[in-house]
């Protein structure tokens, strides 16, 4: 039977006192003390007379060995033997408080006798019950320490399931909790339900899954039976309901459970049962009282050979009790609660100076005592309010291993002023969550429990369309960087083309023939062999002049003018965009530029072939050419429009006119003046200065 499960645990071995007087006196001086039991007869039972009653004979002896109440004090005892059963035990209840005027009533830990009663929550009342005292933890305070351990983990909404029965304590558990819920605004139970696992069907148990999936992360099982447990984990796991995002409480805790183990209630002969509900058992936190040395006395011996050796004894002598059986695992309790009553009677009488049937018949008296009362008594360190009741430790730990061993994470001591929550040590708020990446469950999910709470970000909302929009922008980018590429590759490749217009591969150039028969054909120009210095004015440099002879070529079929130079050159991109514009100009007064070879032995630049030579020929008569009035202002017509043309065209300007022009066969229509061309004067500037070579200049300035 489970501890926590049940409010009954309240009632369990709980005294009463009562203002009305009974009492007989030994000796004229020695008080009498009138206790009524109730105990289950059935010996197999774990709360039995046999197995427990003994407790109150060994905590008899340490209050006469710590001599808490004068000497002579004497107590009787009315036991009445009831199965735990409403009925019956409300009428024993009757007969001990009504007419045998029982100073103590004791009442057994069952679920049933305690509701003949009254229901547990209203035990902790002192308005309904002043004069009621316990030594045993109450759902009302467990309902509490749930409440806190939620706000201790920031938790505002839990499902509570529980397994309806009749006879069992989780139906206590419930009314309890719910008035605890009920009572405060920190947290709510979202969806609760009663099961019963053995009857029902799978669309039940599936139908109980959705709304725990639906409603809660945080679900509260509470149930009588291990195997109705079981099978409940082992539906949740089925459905899912193992993964990190959810926790389960388990409240209570057997009596023969330590805190450092509990029972296995995974354990199955079906593996797939077992391994089904160990996986839940693994995502659960287990609620549990701090009870320990428990089972030994100060002198070392065994408290619950005592419990079964003093049965036989005073003040019960009982004959029948079987001294085989083990103690049960409520005795313990049932010491502590007896002493707790003989320590608050013991100040009681204190205060009133001796202990009379006013003070032992005056329970709210007895009960006033209590207020930070403590002892170390057989479940550990009692401590107690003013109401009355013992502020139990609870801890809060998690299933460690397959046989059941717990480790403790969180401490929560009851007190007068609520619940005091905090980590067993430094490492715990690490640790009781490492098997889920250290990451805490949340009670609600971030985007809800439908997974649609949560306001997408534009990409994840409209991620189809951001895709395609960014595949079509790559696509635009990519065709507008491949069209630039394309280009500046078709600019390229045409000034490649057009570079190869003026490029003139050498081996296509045929000498026109021997140099006595060039002579014939075309005059040798010739320069002063001495260097004339002379300064542009408008451009500061000075120019050289070297000789050049001009040689005839056969080039696809015509004759061109091919003029060497003997200085070499790099030519930079502008001077091939000049060489392209000098390729370009065609004027009827200027000599066509044909281009230049520059794989030769030296630098060559062709021009169109001019077959009546030098203007110095024809002006000093050496040509055929009559010189009259008209002829001269036809020559100088046609230079001045040459020279009108390069100043309008690209080139700008010519700035070398010379006498060794060369003329054309039509001697009245056209005189040709060569293009200018700065990159063919081979200048650099050194020192500030323009120095040019005559035959560089000679070459593409005429």
């Amino acid at each position: 039977m489970y501890f926590g499960t049940s409010f009954a645990v309240v009632l369990c071995w709980l005294f009463c006192t009562f203002p009305t007087t009974f009492g007989q006196q030994q000796n004229g001086t020695a008080q009498l003390i009138k206790v009524g039991l109730m105990m289950p007869h059935n010996q197999s039972s774990d709360l039995s007379f046999a197995r427990s009653a003994g407790a109150i004979s060994v905590a008899l002896k340490h209050i006469f060995n710590d001599n808490l109440l004068p000497s002579g004090t004497n107590f009787s005892f009315i036991v009445r033997f009831e199965e735990c059963l409403m009925s019956v035990a409300a009428g024993y209840a009757f007969d001990l408080l009504d007419n045998q005027q029982v100073d103590l009533f004791i009442a057994p830990p069952c679920t049933d006798s305690a509701q003949a009663i009254s229901i547990s929550e209203s035990f902790s009342s002192q308005s309904n019950y002043p004069t009621l005292l316990s030594a045993l933890p109450n759902y009302a305070d467990f309902g509490q320490i749930i409440i806190s351990l939620c706000t201790f983990f920031n938790w505002n909404l839990m499902a509570l399931i529980y397994q309806l029965s009749e006879t069992g304590q989780c139906a206590s558990f419930q009314q309890d909790l719910q008035i605890a819920i009920n009572s405060n605004d920190k947290c709510d139970i979202s969806y609760r339900e009663e099961v019963k696992i053995s009857s029902a069907g799978t669309s039940d148990a599936q139908y109980t899954i959705g709304q725990i999936q639906s409603r809660a992360r945080i679900v509260i099982l509470c149930f009588d039976e291990f195997v109705q447990l079981r099978n409940f984990a082992a539906k949740l796991q089925e459905g899912g309901l193992d993964s990190a995002d959810y926790v389960y409480l388990i409240p209570g805790l057997t009596m023969d459970d330590s805190i450092e183990s509990a029972t296995a209630w995974w354990v199955d002969p079906n593996p797939t049962i077992q391994s089904a509900a160990y996986r839940i058992a693994q995502r659960s936190l287990y609620l549990m009282l701090d009870i320990f040395n428990k089972g030994q006395v100060g002198n070392g011996t065994s408290f619950d050979q005592d419990v079964i050796r003093q049965i036989t004894q005073w003040p019960f002598f009982c004959t029948d009790c079987d001294q085989s059986l083990q103690a049960s695992s409520y005795a313990p309790l049932l010491h502590d609660s007896f002493y707790l009553y003989a320590m608050a009677l013991s100040k009681a009488a204190k205060m009133a100076g001796a202990l009379s049937p006013s003070v032992y018949r005056n329970g709210q008296l007895i009960r006033s005592q209590t207020a930070n009362l403590s002892f170390e008594g057989m479940t550990g360190s009692n401590k107690f309010g003013s109401d009355g009741l013992r502020n139990f430790i609870y801890l809060v730990a998690m299933y460690s291993s397959l046989n059941g061993d717990l480790t403790s994470y969180v401490w929560l001591q009851m007190n007068d002023a609520g619940v005091n929550a905090s980590w067993i040590n430094s490492t715990a708020d690490k640790l009781i969550w490492s098997s889920r990446s250290g990451v805490k469950p949340l009670a609600v999910p971030l985007c809800g429990f439908d997974g649609n709470g949560c306001h997408m970000d534009f990409f994840t909302e409209y991620r189809g369309y951001v895709i395609a929009a960014g595949c079509l922008l790559l696509l635009i980018l990519g065709s507008f960087a491949f069209g630039i590429y394309w280009l500046f590759q078709s600019k390229a490749r045409e000034m490649e083309r057009q570079n190869r217009l003026w490029q003139i591969a050498y081996n296509t150039l045929t000498p026109a023939g021997t140099k006595k028969k060039m002579m014939e054909s075309v005059r040798s120009l010739q320069s002063s062999t001495s260097s004339q210095f002379t300064r542009d004015s408008s451009h500061s440099h000075v120019s050289i002049k070297h000789n050049f002879n001009g040689i005839v070529y056969i080039m696809n079929g015509e004759r061109v003018i091919g003029i060497q130079h003997s200085v070499g050159i790099r030519l930079s991109p502008q001077d091939m965009a000049e060489l392209r514009t000098m390729r370009l100009l065609d004027g009827d007064n200027v000599n066509r530029f044909i281009g230049l070879s520059i794989d030769g032995a030296a630098l060559l630049s062709l021009w169109r072939y001019c077959s009546r030579g030098p203007l110095s020929d024809v002006i000093s008569g050496s040509s055929s050419l009559t010189m009259d009035g008209f002829f001269i202002y036809s020559l100088v017509r046609d230079v001045a429009e040459g020279l009108r043309f390069l100043h309008a065209s690209p080139i700008g300007w010519h700035g070398n006119l010379r006498s060794n022009q060369l003329s054309d066969r039509r001697p009245l229509a056209n005189q040709t003046v060569r293009v200018r061309s700065p990159f063919l004067s081979g200048t650099r500037k050194t020192g500030g200065k323009r120095f040019g070579l005559d035959s560089a200049r000679n070459a593409a300035r005429q």
